[in-house]
């Protein structure tokens, strides 16, 4: 089933299609459009799952969330490089209990860390000087609801980097050294357990001098350590995520690899409380490097947020709904933001598609997953960033599923959204959207203008 909208663009704003059948409790989906080309940072509360985001434009940086009356945001910092909240660059965002909010940044050379306590920023502290251009990796500590921090620090010319974690306790920050002998890092993740032990992963270039990465995790017997070391795969390529089982607080990772036969895939992996590790392949010929969020629900069950992209071949504006435009120098896929699920903890059980959270029109390198959590009733939420329609403002984006972990998805009923025709957009000119069902659903297209309040909606009936 396809239908095509034609309405006259009385501004450019953000456009959000939701679909379902028989779920009266539709996704609840948040979004609001950016103005600049930097790319946001997305974090959820525990517990609660609210969305905030952070990203930096004309050298300031920015914390927003949402409430009743719309988005609202405030600025954290000035005199940070333009483009800094890149996901390659240097901006990491976590929320803590209490309404605390914590981020990481580059400014002027140097790690800062601030912290946002009942509604007011305090003074940033400093950590480090010439961190490295992996980003800086952001806990917060479940006991003390202080943030933990750890980063490739860059050593002399050919020397190797070294993996330093930095933790505040009562207002003081502690650093030590986890490891000096990594080259060429690609990842660094850090979270804490409920007994405020940390648990951190990152890369070292393998021995053999292979492109790939060996992935460890160093887990600590105590909150400042000392920390055992723990290999877990030797061929790591892409992104990697964190998360702990609520249950054992051992560490469960998602991360991608490629083998000796060039084969990329998706992987997971659990560790047992004996040390051991069972590895499962997630997404069998993965095609490109994007992001990947990892979270345990109540139960321990794992899920797993990333980019699916389906290359297309260019096509007509109208041909059949799919489009390929090349602009800014980049073609783009079609895709979504799926969201996969499986049921035990451990164990070589496959994962299962459980929604999906994104549909795509349009893509880049752009695209990602940058947060994903679980309720106590085993609802998951995904934030996520996109540039939306080609050269247009990037966005950000919170959805929760509306299908509880346990239940089976309704993926069918979901509507793939296309990008506009034309793009970009003129004020007053005529403008295409277009979409497709899997199947019959009851649909209502929604327009929000760029501060995610909803101006517009038309119900399209069934």
């Amino acid at each position: 089933m396809r239908s095509t909208l034609i309405r006259r663009a009385m501004f450019v704003g953000l456009i959000a299609l939701a679909s379902r059948a028989a779920a009266d409790n539709a996704a609840d989906t948040l979004a609001v459009g950016l103005t600049d080309a930097s790319f946001p940072v997305v974090a959820l509360e525990p517990g609660t799952s609210t969305p905030h985001a952070a990203w930096v434009s004309n050298g300031t940086l920015f914390h927003a969330w949402p409430t009743a009356s719309g988005w609202q945001n405030e600025v954290v910092a000035t005199g940070l490089t333009e483009g800094t909240s890149r996901p390659y660059d240097g901006v990491d965002l976590r929320l803590g209990a209490s309404g605390t909010v914590a981020m990481v940044y580059r400014r002027a050379g140097r790690l800062e860390c601030a912290q946002r306590v009942a509604g007011v920023w305090q003074a940033a502290e400093s950590l480090a000087g010439v961190p490295g251009a992996l980003p800086p990796a952001l806990a917060m500590s479940p006991v003390t609801n202080e943030p933990v921090v750890v980063w490739a620090q860059r050593g002399a010319v050919g020397e190797p980097y070294s993996i330093r974690l930095a933790r505040r306790t009562l207002g003081t920050w502690s650093t030590q050294t986890l490891d000096t002998t990594t080259r060429a890092p690609l990842a660094v993740n850090v979270a804490v357990d409920d007994a405020d032990r940390p648990r951190v992963v990152w890369s070292r270039l393998r021995a053999d001098g292979r492109s790939s990465r060996v992935l460890v995790c160093g887990l600590a017997s105590g909150p400042t350590g000392p920390f055992t070391i723990a290999p877990v795969d030797s061929d790591l390529t892409g992104y990697s995520s964190l998360a702990l089982d609520p249950s054992s607080g051992e560490p469960r990772l998602a991360y991608q690899a490629t083998s000796v036969t060039n084969a990329r895939t998706v992987r997971y992996a659990a560790r047992h409380t004996l040390g051991t590790w069972d590895t499962v392949t997630v997404l069998p010929s993965y095609s490109t490097n994007t992001t990947i969020a990892l979270a345990c629900g109540p139960a321990g069950d794992p899920f797993l947020a990333t980019t699916i992209l389906s290359p297309i071949a260019p096509q007509d504006a109208l041909g059949g709904g799919r489009v390929a435009l090349q602009a800014c120098g980049a073609v783009f896929n079609t895709g979504e933001v799926r969201l996969l699920h499986r049921l035990e903890g451990t164990g070589t059980a496959p994962f299962e598609a459980f929604d999906i959270i994104h549909p795509l029109g349009v893509d880049d390198l752009a695209m990602g997953v940058r947060a994903l959590a679980v309720d106590g009733s085993g609802f998951p939420a995904v934030g996520w960033r996109s540039p939306g329609t080609t050269c247009a403002p990037f966005l950000i984006g919170f959805t929760r599923s509306a299908v509880p972990s346990g239940v089976g998805p309704q993926t069918g009923s979901l509507a793939a959204l296309r990008p506009l025709v034309p793009n970009p957009v003129r004020l007053g000119a005529l403008w295409q959207l277009s979409w497709s069902l899997a199947r019959s659903a009851t649909v209502t297209l929604t327009i929000h203008d760029a501060a995610g309040r909803r101006v517009a909606e038309r119900s399209l009936g069934r």
